[in-house]
């Protein structure tokens, strides 16, 4: 039981840190650099570790430069 409570308690942790910090401004200026969006066709969220899974292929494909911009732009 108080495995699960700690497993709970990141998850809670991480809606309450990350969540914002990915729809603000600069990350969404940022996601737009990788061309990778939040949402689905629908206009669903989508899986957080396929945004940041996709994110990390395509940062692979840039410069230095862009690659920190992007990532200062995810960090907040």
């Amino acid at each position: 039981m108080a495995k699960a409570r700690v497993y709970l308690d990141e998850v809670g942790n991480f809606v309450k840190n990350v969540l914002p910090r990915l729809v603000s401004d600069p990350a969404q200026d940022a996601l737009k650099m990788v061309d990778v969006s939040l949402t689905d066709k629908s206009g669903n969220m989508r899986d957080i570790i396929d945004v940041y899974t996709d994110v990390a292929n395509k940062v692979k494909e840039l410069n230095d430069v862009e690659r920190i911009s992007v990532m200062e732009g995810l960090a907040g």
